[in-house]
C-alpha cells in the first residue's frame, strides 16, 4: 500500500492584542484561534504573530503608558475604535470601553463617548461598538426625553402626537381633534354630530346630546336646538322642525315635540305654542293644525 504524502501544516500565532498562556497541557485549547486571549484592560501587544515567545506570557501584554488607553482589541494605546472611548466613571482603569446606552463616539480618538443629543437614542448598552457610531433618531409619533442620553423612544400617549422626527416631546391634540391610541403622528377630527372636550388633548369625541346638534367637523362643543325644533337622539347633525299641530317648548334645546291640547291648535312648523281657538270655534282633539 502507497503511503500518503506527509502535510506540511503550520501552527497559527495568535494575533496581535492577544496571548494563549496554557503550556500545551490540554490539546482543546489550542485547537482554534477563539483560544487566544485579549490582553488585560489597558495593556496592548502590537507583534502581528512573528513568534510565540511574545504571546504565551500575560506579561507579553505591555502596560499603557499613563495617559494613553488601551484599545478594544489590545493592539495599540492612545487610540479608542468608534463606539468606544475612556471609561470617566470612578475606579476605571482608564481604558477603552463600548459606549453605554444613549451615548456614542464616531471618531477614532482618546476622549469619553458622547451622550446622544435631545430627541436621538441608542439601546445597546456596551455591547457592540458598532450601535454606538451614531445615534438613532425617535421617528414620528414618538420623543426622546428632553435630557440628553436617552436610551429609547417613548411612543406619544392617548391625546397627543408628534408628526417630527428628533422630537423631545409630544403634542396634545388640537381642540376640535382627539388621539385615541398611542404613537400617533396626527390627530383626527371629530365629526359632524359630535365634539371634543374643549380642552386640549382629548382622547375621544362625545356625540351630540339629546335636544343638540353640530353640523361641523372639530368642534368642542354641540349647538342647542333652535327654538321650534327638537332632537330625540343623540349624535345629531341637524334638529328637526316641529310639524303644524305641535311644538317645542319656549326654550332651546328641545328633546321632542309636544302635540297642541284640546282647545289649541298650531297652523305652522317650528313653532313653540299653540293658538287657542277663535271665537265661535272649537278643538275636541290634539294635535290640530286649524
Amino acid at each position: 500500500m502507497d503511503r500518503l504524502p506527509a502535510l506540511s501544516v503550520e501552527l497559527e500565532l495568535c494575533g496581535a492584542g492577544k496571548v494563549l498562556v496554557d503550556a500545551a497541557t490540554t490539546a482543546s485549547l489550542h485547537d482554534s484561534e477563539s483560544d487566544c486571549e485579549l490582553c488585560p484592560e489597558n495593556t496592548f501587544n502590537a507583534d502581528v504573530g512573528t513568534s510565540s515567545a511574545l504571546h504565551n506570557e500575560l506579561s507579553d501584554c505591555t502596560v499603557c503608558p499613563p495617559g494613553m488607553p488601551g484599545s478594544l482589541d489590545r493592539k495599540v494605546c492612545g487610540v479608542c475604535i468608534k463606539g468606544s472611548g475612556i471609561s470617566t466613571e470612578v475606579g476605571a482603569s482608564g481604558g477603552c470601553e463600548i459606549c453605554k446606552a444613549g451615548y456614542f463616539s464616531d471618531i477614532e480618538d482618546s476622549s469619553p463617548c458622547q451622550p446622544c443629543s435631545p430627541g436621538a437614542f441608542i439601546t445597546d448598552d456596551g455591547v457592540s461598538a458598532s450601535a454606538h457610531e451614531k445615534c438613532e433618531e425617535c421617528n414620528p409619533g414618538s420623543h426622546a426625553n428632553a435630557l440628553s442620553g436617552a436610551s429609547d423612544c417613548n411612543l406619544c400617549t392617548i391625546g397627543k402626537y408628534q408628526p417630527s422626527s428628533s422630537s423631545t416631546s409630544c403634542l396634545d391634540c388640537d381642540l376640535g381633534k382627539y388621539g385615541e391610541t398611542e404613537g400617533l403622528t396626527k390627530c383626527e377630527e371629530c365629526n359632524p354630530g359630535s365634539h371634543a372636550n374643549a380642552l386640549s388633548g382629548a382622547s375621544a369625541c362625545n356625540l351630540c346630546a339629546i335636544g343638540k346638534y353640530q353640523p361641523s367637523s372639530s368642534s368642542t362643543s354641540c349647538l342647542d336646538c333652535d327654538l321650534g325644533k327638537y332632537g330625540e337622539t343623540e349624535g345629531l347633525t341637524k334638529c328637526e322642525e316641529c310639524n303644524p299641530g305641535s311644538h317645542a317648548n319656549a326654550l332651546s334645546g328641545a328633546s321632542d315635540c309636544n302635540l297642541c291640547t284640546i282647545g289649541k291648535y298650531q297652523p305652522s312648523s317650528s313653532s313653540t305654542s299653540c293658538l287657542d281657538c277663535d271665537l265661535g270655534k272649537y278643538g275636541d282633539t290634539e294635535g290640530l293644525t286649524r
